[in-house]
């Protein structure tokens, strides 16, 4: 199975990486910035918000794992378009039937520190 893995740069997506490697699977990154750990695996540096750098990350691939985020505190706005928008926008085309699921962590939602930090 060839698996595109957006994020697959950081640390949690290097560590996808390694286990579909390992599982005899042939990832692909799709990220801003070049892999540290990997240089061996395809990659294509971009943004998925990128048409164009999408479609090319996306050719001949089996599956999604979308990892990729926005770091830090972000509006709920600027979080779904540079994250769920933008992996659903680009997979959609290219995937006919494919669906999208909108997930999120409560501190990617709220300003500031957490309560009792």
């Amino acid at each position: 199975m060839k698996a595109l893995v957006t994020g697959g740069s950081g640390f949690i997506g290097s560590h996808v990486v390694d286990k579909l490697r390992a599982a005899g699977h042939e990832p692909r990154i799709l990220d801003l910035i070049p892999s540290p750990y990997h240089s061996d695996v395809e990659t294509v540096l971009g943004d998925l918000r990128d048409p164009a750098i999408a479609q090319r990350a996306l050719e001949d691939t089996d599956a999604v794992l979308h990892l990729a985020a926005v770091a830090g505190r972000v509006s709920v706005i600027e979080f779904a378009d540079r994250n769920t928008c933008a992996v659903c926008g680009a997979v959609s085309p290219h995937h006919e039937g494919v669906g999208c699921d909108f997930e999120g962590r409560s501190h990617e939602f709220y300003p500031g520190p957490p309560r009792g930090a």
